[in-house]
């Protein structure tokens, strides 16, 4: 192959990439070639690595550094780190305008939850995204942090944050937030019917068979997402992109409670690929691993009984997305494996990542660049003596008892991690 030919596809690839939130070091492996080969300069390849690397870097708007307009009488109390936001009636807002990039988003908050806090809406450009309940019991603040979904945006972005009013037991209007972020998941358009997912068809009730790019088996039924009666097969080899789109297990797959021998939405076979999937609620067993997979840009809406189980040895490796609200664990692994998960958010289950109980066999657990809160025993619990767990560049809060339980010493390494 030419240089000419080489330079071509490498940005070719550089555009899949913006296109699919892949890990940028496949970008860096494949340019290497191109370096060895005298086609690119380092320089030149540098430079397609970052302009594919800024292409999908999530926008993180910090509340206390934003301009913020409010409604009359209204304030806002920035810190060096949050904002609180202090209304004085239902109906009252605070808004700030930001400049986005085309292109489909995860709308992400982090805010605090307080018994003197109230209740919020978030819109962008005047439409709802979702609903913030700021009210808990507790008489310190405890923060949440949640996905509201995907949204389509473009140009300058009004985000604004109307209070819908206060609990009952709350004393008053407030809300604390530290960051809207804003996580590229691919292109098209929010809602648009990707790969497998079936075209949106609002209220429509009739099945369809979850074809697109790689899935196979399942059937969902074409509406807001789709119900599926029977779990999706990604076979060896094959991409499932699911265009963002909401998979909700059918009464077939399970109830997504803690009971055992629920099927998953999705089995992933050696080779499979899987993106761009919203698990809504129920989501039965989540996701089935079997050997070398991959994910990108996977949210469960709620955990169920587990959002993904590792059933196969193999390496699993999962790059963008979010979880919340599980009884027991997030992700658990049932073989010997190498687990590798980044840039992921997680909130309010019991554990991270558990290695089946009483199992002996060795699991190699990297976790990179996550958010990790609200877990009410550990990061990662395992009772195998050969099991090792690396955390870098992450940030966990409201971690139970400790942040690994079943390891000491060697099997540990972490590095640059924050407590918030």
């Amino acid at each position: 192959m030419g240089c000419a030919s080489t330079r071509d596809n490498m940005r070719n690839v550089n555009m899949n990439f913006r296109r699919t939130f892949a890990s940028p070091v496949l970008l860096t492996l494949g340019l290497a070639g191109t370096i060895a080969a005298g086609c690119l300069s380092e320089e030149e390849a540098m430079m397609e690595i970052e302009s594919a690397s800024e292409a999908v870097s999530a926008t993180r708007f910090e509340g206390e550094s934003q301009t913020w307009s409010t409604s009359s009488g209204d304030k806002v109390d920035a810190s060096s780190s949050t904002v609180r936001l202090q209304a004085n009636a239902s109906g009252d807002y605070f808004q700030f305008s930001r400049s986005v990039p085309a292109g489909q988003y995860q709308v992400v908050v982090r805010y605090a939850q307080r018994n003197v806090y109230g209740s919020y809406e978030l819109r962008l450009n005047n439409a709802s995204v979702g609903r913030l309940d700021g009210y808990s019991s507790s008489s310190s603040d405890r923060w949440n942090v949640v996905n509201l979904g995907t949204r389509s945006l473009s140009g300058t972005v009004a985000f604004r944050l109307v209070s819908t009013g206060e609990s009952s037991s709350a004393k008053d209007y407030d809300f604390k937030i530290d960051y809207i972020e804003l996580v590229p998941t691919g292109s098209g358009s929010a809602g648009s019917g990707g790969s497998g997912g079936g075209s949106s068809s609002s209220g429509s009730t009739s099945s369809s068979s979850s074809s697109g790019s790689g899935g196979g088996g399942g059937s969902t039924t074409i509406g807001n997402g789709g119900v599926v009666s029977s779990t999706i097969v990604v076979k060896s080899g094959q991409v499932y992109d699911g265009g963002g789109k909401r998979f909700i297990a059918g009464s077939a797959l399970g109830d997504g409670s803690q009971s055992e021998g629920q099927k998953p939405v999705f089995k992933l076979e050696n080779g499979a690929v899987l993106r761009n999937v919203v698990l809504g609620a129920p989501a039965a067993d989540g996701i089935h691993t079997y050997g070398n997979v991959t994910l990108e840009n996977i949210v469960w809406e709620d955990i169920g009984e587990d959002a993904l189980t590792i059933k196969g040895s193999g390496t699993v490796v999962l790059n963008g997305g979010s979880a919340v609200n599980g009884e027991d664990k997030v992700f658990q692994i049932n073989a010997a494996s190498t687990f590798r998960v980044s840039n992921f958010r997680a909130s309010n289950a019991g554990k991270f990542i558990r290695q089946n109980g009483g199992t002996k066999f060795k699991v190699d657990v990297f976790i990179d660049r996550c958010d990790i809160s609200r877990m009410k025993e550990a990061i990662f619990r395992t009772d195998s003596s050969t099991s090792t767990v690396t955390m870098t560049n992450t940030r966990y809060s409201d971690i139970g008892k400790e942040l690994f339980m079943g390891l000491s010493g060697s099997r540990i390494t972490t590095s640059n991690n924050t407590e918030y």
